[in-house]
């Protein structure tokens, strides 16, 4: 469709579609060392370097690395040729909750796993975990990335809590 910028594949992908991920030039996320070396594999063939972003289950319970697993991972997509963590996220599972216990504890083990990485010497330029609601309502989660999905829309993240800026539907 002749689209340029980069296209995060926020989801699950499995190990064959490692090739589908370099010849498009995808961003995949990262959750097993299966994929990843698919992914590596495919991208050393090619001649090429992918970008990837690797997933942390903060609590949402649905999909990703859980916070005791991600270092081991940076060690081992550290051996792996034709793959450069680019990024590191979570999801927030109750982020348009009026009630902010559970989001602020998934922020509080994501700050540490992202500190974990950092302070053993991984790099990872872009770190997010910041949706519509958390956008808005949850300053300290915006890292230096956030993905305000529903908001684009002129929608309303949440009926919950008042939007901390006036919202128009564009469609």
């Amino acid at each position: 469709a002749g689209i340029q910028a980069p296209i995060l594949i926020m989801g699950y992908t499995p190990p064959d579609g490692a090739r589908l991920a370099v010849d498009y030039d995808l961003i995949p996320s990262l959750i097993t060392i299966e994929f990843a070396q698919a992914l590596s594999a495919q991208a050393s063939a090619a001649g090429v370097t992918r970008a990837v972003h690797v997933k942390v289950d903060s609590g949402m319970g649905r999909y990703g690395l859980m916070p005791g697993e991600v270092m081991e991972f940076f060690t081992e997509l550290e051996r792996l040729p034709g793959i450069s963590v680019q990024g590191l996220f979570t999801h927030f599972a109750t982020a348009d909750w009026a009630d902010q216990t559970h989001v602020r504890q998934q922020l509080k083990l994501f700050k540490q796993v992202v500190q974990d990485v950092r302070q053993a010497g991984f790099e990872v330029p872009l770190v997010h975990a910041a949706s519509s609601a958390a956008t808005m309502n949850l300053p300290e989660a915006h890292f230096n990335a956030v993905r305000p999905g529903v908001a684009l829309y002129g929608l309303r993240p949440s009926d919950e809590w008042p939007p901390v800026f006036d919202l128009k539907p564009a469609l």
